[in-house]
């Protein structure tokens, strides 16, 4: 009897405590956006098959339904969310806060100074590591780039690697081989 007692204070303590589950009917529109989308796939590929402008007129429609449909859709599931939320199992409080938390911030960065915790210290660290990646070419001599255009220039003058090693027949040779 006390056991029996027990057991039923505990599961009435849990039930009252824990959230409820809902076993809510997905709405109709499902079962027609189903349909919709089976419509919209034969007619996707009729419209492959025959490439007709009316076929094409036919697919868009479709998927437009489609578009409006799901928005619909998504919005009743949204409303329904919202009338489930309760202040007794804290759903709602939950909720609140989903939309009221910031985004995740940026972890500490190493660098050579030491850890980086502020905004500003992350963005100088940043700026410093990319000023040693990329450096600007130290372009004192002003005739630096005539310098290298000519040595380039020499470079394939001297090995005639771009030349093409096969002269290119005219249309009576081909033939005269073809014909062969």
């Amino acid at each position: 009897m006390q056991v029996s007692n027990l057991t039923n204070e505990i599961l009435n303590g849990h039930a009252s405590v824990s959230k409820p589950v809902l076993y809510s009917e997905q709405p109709f529109v499902q079962g027609e956006l189903k349909n919709l989308i089976k419509e919209r796939n034969r007619a996707k590929k009729t419209w492959q098959a025959t490439r007709h402008p009316q076929h094409k007129t036919e697919l868009n429609g479709l998927q437009n339904k489609i578009k409006r449909k799901t928005y619909l859709y998504g919005q009743q599931v949204w409303e329904d969310t919202l009338s489930a939320l309760n202040t007794e199992d804290n759903s709602l409080w939950g909720t609140a806060k989903a939309f009221r938390r910031k985004a995740a911030p940026i972890s500490a960065l190493n660098g050579p100074d030491g850890t980086a915790f502020s905004d500003t210290h992350k963005t100088d660290l940043i700026a410093k590591s990319l000023e040693s990646q990329f450096q600007i070419n130290d372009i004192q001599y002003p005739h630096k780039d005539e310098t290298i255009t000519n040595i380039v220039d020499a470079y394939f003058i001297i090995n005639n690697n771009n030349a093409d090693p096969h002269p290119l027949l005219s249309h009576r040779k081909l033939l005269i081989l073809l014909k062969m």
